[in-house]
């Protein structure tokens, strides 16, 4: 289980990210995972997550991924 996101590896690659498998990671798709992760990380500046790269690489990742995905993604 990764300890930044909570996804709990149930062997979901790219290829199947928008499926939702349910099992471990219930009726949420990776791919929503993942997107909803990039929001918290967006919205919750800390400076001690190993995410950050020391220089909020990380969080300036999130934020351009959600711009990039617009309102409606």
């Amino acid at each position: 289980m990764c300890g930044e996101c909570g996804w709990e590896d149930d062997g979901q690659d790219d290829a199947e990210a928008d499926e939702v498998w349910g099992g471990p990671n219930g009726s949420q798709s990776l791919s929503d995972a993942r997107r909803e992760h990039r929001e918290w990380l967006a919205g919750h500046a800390d400076a001690s997550s190993v995410t950050r790269g020391g220089a909020g690489a990380w969080e300036t990742a999130a934020r351009a991924a959600l711009q990039d995905e617009g309102p409606d993604a």
